[in-house]
């Protein structure tokens, strides 16, 4: 769905991962990307089809799940505001392999594939300021399988719920409130364990007051001891 098209410019500089491009480069970007918005459930990619767009996220919430032959559908990670998505299969052309789902009315900028190696084509100095944008998520999946090979579930888990503070969280009275509601099954499949393992270490997580799970979200305790699981 096409949106009215603000100052792109300056909504692309508020993006962290973006916030090194020169003006000249932003502005270039800002000239090929089109304005979308989507409302909850909506699917923005689909497992399958073939990528020929990656996304900035502006405003909003969007999940990647994958779904499975039994209807299950696991969630495998989630993009906040100011996050880049989509980037690893655009630029191979490859089909997707996950589904990218709007979890909350989400306001995204979509640079085609196409345009993209047309500005490069035409501007080949962009290159060197783009390079590092487009190849952080690579590096990130890098990171992602060094967690699910090398860390015990305890370290993946904490890895996660800070990850989700450092996002999503607030202050709030006892601890930093995320408010986003994730199940046992959804934890799970986002470290790479079983549903068993995650009740139990969750369930010890409580017991030690690092965690309280809440019917909307997670009441993060003891920031500290949660930050040496990962040591």
């Amino acid at each position: 769905m096409d949106a009215p098209a603000p100052d792109l410019a300056a909504r692309l500089a508020a993006i962290p991962a973006l916030a090194d491009l020169s003006p000249a480069c932003r502005a270039a970007l800002a000239g090929i990307a089109r304005p979308r918005t989507y409302r909850p459930e909506d699917a923005i990619l689909r497992a399958g089809e073939k990528a020929s767009s990656l996304y900035v996220l502006l405003d909003g919430r969007v999940k990647m799940q994958r779904d499975l032959a039994n209807g299950r559908s696991v969630v495998l990670a989630l993009f906040d505001s100011g996050e880049i998505f989509g980037t690893v299969a655009a630029l191979g052309g490859a089909p997707c392999d996950a589904s990218m789902v709007a979890l909350s009315p989400s306001f995204c900028l979509e640079i085609a594939r196409r345009d993209l190696l047309a500005l490069l084509e035409a501007r080949p100095a962009l290159l060197g300021e783009l390079l590092p944008v487009l190849a952080r998520p690579l590096a990130e999946c890098k990171n992602c399988i060094v967690e699910l090979t090398c860390y015990r579930v305890e370290t993946r888990l904490a890895h996660l719920l800070l990850k989700l503070a450092d996002r999503l969280g607030r202050p709030a009275a006892g601890g930093t409130w995320i408010p986003i509601r994730l199940s046992r099954q959804e934890l799970a499949d986002m470290t790479g364990t079983t549903i068993e393992t995650c009740i139990r270490v969750m369930s010890r997580f409580g017991k030690e007051g690092l965690i309280e799970t809440r019917r909307d979200g997670f009441l993060l305790r003891d920031r500290r001891a949660v930050e040496r699981l990962t040591l």
